[in-house]
């Protein structure tokens, strides 16, 4: 029926609108994400439904997958997947990251040299950034240590730099567009009803 793909970097609310949007608007929506439909590929997960919780250890072996692995995975099983869920009778919408970051012991790695494939935005019907002031992103990392949805929080230089070179990626996507129509939109997340709302007029008109 539909992909749409909802952007964002770490603690921007992604999962949050989603899971909002999937509730009150279309509770067959299937959400999925870059990372949960990579995991399910390799055999670490049963399932990439990002409702079903998956163990911490899940992503630190999603994270020891070799970068030239992940790039075989990706132009392979992974385009593939992207296709049917683009093709399929359902409306799905996958979350993701611009530039993905990997947290290796206290340093991050950011991967600017893994830009988003030409074949990715086409099989897109819309395509969102969410954003938000740094300062609440990291205010949001804190409380989800606290609760113990993440294991780290992170420092507000941090979320300017990732947001940076998402922002640069967002319009290196923008100035290649083969279909000039395509849909990207930016939405900030103050607030969740808000939210949910501009990006149910996005996803559904």
């Amino acid at each position: 029926m539909s992909l749409n793909t909802l952007y964002g970097i770490n603690g921007v609310g992604k999962d949050t609108v989603a899971e909002g949007l999937r509730q009150s608007v279309d509770r067959q929506l299937i959400v999925t994400s870059m990372s949960r439909l990579s995991m399910y590929l390799l055999g670490i997960t049963k399932s990439f439904d990002v409702t079903r919780e998956v163990p911490e250890d899940a992503y630190r072996r999603l994270e020891q997958v070799s970068q030239p692995e992940m790039i075989a995975l990706e132009n392979g099983p992974y385009k593939e997947m992207v296709g049917e869920l683009a093709q399929g009778n359902d409306r799905a919408l996958l979350l993701g990251h611009l530039v993905s970051a990997l947290h290796l012991g206290n340093s991050i790695n950011y991967l600017t040299d893994r830009l988003t494939p030409d074949w990715y935005v086409e099989n897109n019907t819309s395509i969102v950034q969410l954003t938000a002031p740094p300062e609440v992103i990291a205010q949001r990392r804190i409380r989800d240590v606290s609760d113990g949805v993440r294991s780290r929080p992170i420092e507000i230089d941090q979320i300017v730099k990732h947001q940076e070179l998402c922002d640069h990626e967002w319009s290196r996507i923008e100035a290649g567009l083969v279909q000039p129509d395509k849909g990207m939109h930016i939405i900030e997340n103050r607030n969740l009803d808000a939210s949910v709302s501009e990006l149910r007029k996005v996803f559904y008109g």
